[in-house]
């Protein structure tokens, strides 16, 4: 039986009749591996409390092959990680790690996500408390990413549907139906808020032109000739538009016949009047 030395960090641990315990063990150069530490709970037993879940050390074993459980032979802790246990959150972060190792890590090596794990038990115990929840949640992302399961939008979290690949996504909301408008599976067009603007200048979308150098408008002057006046186009929100530059709020711009104008032409503003209702007479 070949020894085995190698980092490890002791995931679970289970009483094995009256004196020993049997070690579920993260090592870096043989992945997931299980090992019984005979005689470790002998009041003067060598291991002392070296075998504490999530302390992690030097281990050595004797493989027996063909075997999955292997002879524990020392463990020589590095660090006993007892800051862990001061305090819910943090022993609650580094437990759902070493579910995840014992869940999903192979009997192989696999040095990336013990680099992980060894990394995130360390920052887990020396990060302040408020950031540790954060810091936990991220921890076991990487840590599943590490091991081949990183999370992916191929499909609805929700109802398990596969996305089309058009760069849709699918969105959750609640809305009033009491006239009952609203039908699974109906198509509507959604309105979001992204984010409230102050302070912009809005003009008619229709008076945005586009030519070879970009975004422009005609603006009337005080002689009633128009100027092009070069405009970074923002936002679009039905009819109007708003736009960065080029413009100051009170000036004028031409909405109908800017294919007929040219700089310095004369224009005539118009009072928009109201379109008539339509009607019909009575039969």
């Amino acid at each position: 039986m070949p020894l085995v030395s190698t980092p490890a960090i002791v995931l679970a641990t289970l009483r094995y009749g009256e004196t020993s315990k049997i070690v579920r063990l993260a090592t870096r150069e043989h992945g997931i591996q299980s090992a019984i530490a005979k005689g470790a709970l002998r009041p003067r037993s060598r291991y002392g409390a070296a075998l504490q879940v999530l302390s992690e050390g030097a281990a050595q074993y004797l493989a027996k092959e063909g075997r999955e459980l292997h002879t524990l032979t020392a463990f020589d802790v590095i660090h006993l990680r007892v800051g862990l246990a001061g305090q819910l959150d943090r022993y609650s972060a580094a437990s759902a790690m070493s579910e995840v190792m014992l869940r999903l890590a192979p009997a192989a090596p696999h040095a990336e996500s013990f680099d992980v794990m060894a990394h995130a038990l360390a920052m887990l115990e020396a990060i302040p408390a408020e950031a540790v929840e954060s810091y936990g949640l991220r921890a076991l992302w990487q840590l599943v990413s590490s091991l081949g399961f990183a999370p992916a939008l191929a499909a609805c979290a929700r109802d398990g549907s596969i996305l089309p690949a058009t760069g849709t996504v699918r969105l959750k909301a609640e809305f009033p139906n009491k006239d009952d408008a609203l039908f699974p599976n109906q198509f509507v067009n959604a309105r979001l808020e992204l984010e409230v603007k102050h302070g912009v200048t809005i003009v008619p979308e229709a008076s945005v032109q586009r030519g070879t150098q970009g975004t422009f408008v005609w603006v009337v002057k005080d002689d009633q000739t128009v100027e092009m006046r070069p405009v970074k186009l923002g936002v679009t929100e039905g009819p109007d538009a708003s736009v960065e530059g080029g413009i100051a709020a009170g000036e004028k711009v031409v909405v109908e016949g800017a294919e007929q104008l040219r700089p310095g032409a004369k224009v005539a503003i118009q009072q928009r009047r109201p379109a008539p209702a339509a009607h019909r007479e009575a039969s």
